[in-house]
């Protein structure tokens, strides 16, 4: 087994190609491209040579899978990506993340697979660290019959659920009773801030706009396109911790890329971000004053030092990371080594992490024993979220369009202003402190 799928990622800390994700929400809206769906489909009912005709919902389902299956090879070819084998669920659980997967998709494959048209390969999982996700690889043939489609709105993606939970490693933990009232207007939120996106005309290069997006921890790589515009709100592991808005093409593109090819409305963007907004939803919990100045500056003269930019970027990654966590930080952060030898480099020569980590904690005195090095970052991007939605809210009210970025929003230049506005009154209305906003124009 480890032979056969040696050209995949075996671990995280392998640099070794990975399949793309199969996205399941694809739908052909080309009339050329659903010709020849219809055609492969004939084909495989050939092939296949059933006595019995399937029902009409089976067939819908057997011709679902068809399409999907063809609109990811389309969606790769129209990203302007070399072709790679595509990851895929073949769990019991597989048809629970996704209608497409189950019984139809399993016979799809293997008739694609004995008409020469795909070869597949089950994953397998040595240990956490040591895993293969199952894979679907397009053969030449196939990748020659499908027609040369051009042009994005060739395909349609269709929005996924507006909320999703993943519980993590603790699958069975029993969660508490779910409010109701809540879900519906939290499904309500995110499908109007979905429909002011989806009406957004973006960009004036939408080749250049689809990229890879490479999670290192991750088994595959995700494909964003120009249609990957609907968001959700990703809970882990339960309701009351993460919540922050996933999904868009944008949010996974290079900084320096967002602002030389993101147009709201034909303008130029600019990035509209609250500051140290983890520190001081902490400090706002504890009803404490946080220190003057900079959060990230301990000795309050740390911004006066010629290499503060760089130093201040690797404190803000060290005070994210110490409320991540539940130990004492005696690492550099990261996920793989250059990602720790990046942040190491961010300060001066000798400087150890755990020295870093004593000092962010006197500095934040007043909050360290609640929330420094207690593992509740998950509660803060709650806040988070929960804080940037309705200033999103706001701003559709107002008439202006807006594209969530963690903790910030993407508008047009022109509206920064009453964007930094609607964001610090947000905060003063839902915490009840000021927060600071910037404004980056890239």
């Amino acid at each position: 087994m480890d032979d056969e799928l040696g050209h995949f990622e075996h671990s995280p800390r392998s640099e070794i190609t990975k399949p793309y994700r199969f996205e399941v929400r694809w739908r052909a809206v080309d009339k050329e491209l659903r010709g020849y769906v219809n055609e492969l489909r004939i084909k495989l009912e050939q092939h296949e040579q059933r006595t019995r005709a399937r029902r009409a919902s089976d067939l819908a389902k057997f011709d679902r899978v068809i399409e999907v299956l063809c609109c990811n090879v389309v969606a790769v070819r129209l990203a302007g990506l070399a072709p790679r084998s595509l990851a895929i669920l073949r769990a019991n659980y597989a048809s629970s993340v996704s209608p497409i997967y189950g019984a139809h998709f399993r016979q799809v494959v293997m008739l694609m697979e004995e008409m020469g048209l795909i070869t597949q390969r089950r994953g397998s999982r040595h240990s956490k660290r040591d895993r293969f996700p199952s894979t679907i690889t397009p053969s030449a043939e196939f990748l020659t019959w499908l027609p040369a489609i051009e042009g994005w709105d060739a395909l349609r993606l269709e929005n996924g659920p507006a909320i999703v939970l993943n519980k993590g490693e603790d699958a069975e933990r029993e969660l508490p009773e779910l409010d109701c009232e809540w879900f519906a207007r939290a499904e309500k939120e995110v499908a109007t801030i979905n429909a002011s996106i989806r009406d957004m005309p973006l960009g004036d290069y939408p080749d250049e706009l689809a990229h890879v997006a490479a999670m290192h921890r991750a088994l595959s790589d995700i494909i964003r396109t120009p249609l990957h515009r609907s968001v959700w709100r990703a809970f882990k592991p339960d309701y009351g911790q993460g919540g922050r808005l996933y999904g868009g093409y944008w949010e996974t593109m290079p900084r320096a890329e967002r602002f030389r090819l993101l147009r709201i409305e034909g303008a130029q963007v600019v990035n509209v971000d609250y500051g140290q907004l983890f520190l001081r939803l902490a400090y706002a919990s504890m009803r404490a004053l946080p220190p003057d100045g900079d959060l990230y500056d301990m000795t309050g003269e740390d911004h006066l030092r010629p290499d503060w930019l760089q130093v201040r970027e690797g404190r803000k990654r060290l005070v994210n990371a110490i409320i991540a966590s539940r130990k004492i930080l005696k690492h550099w952060p990261g996920e793989t080594p250059s990602e720790r030898s990046a942040v190491r480099q961010m300060f001066p020569a000798g400087t150890k992490p755990i020295d870093e980590d004593r000092a962010i904690k006197a500095r934040h005195h007043a909050i360290a024993e609640v929330w420094l090095g207690r593992g509740r970052i998950g509660e803060l991007m709650r806040q988070e979220s929960d804080l940037l939605v309705a200033v999103l809210l706001r701003l559709i009210s107002k008439g202006i369009k807006a594209l969530p970025l963690h903790d910030s929003v993407i508008v047009a230049r022109r509206h920064c202003l009453t964007a930094k506005l609607v964001m610090e009154e947000e905060a003063l209305r839902l915490i009840g402190v000021l927060i600071p906003v910037k404004i980056d124009s890239g």
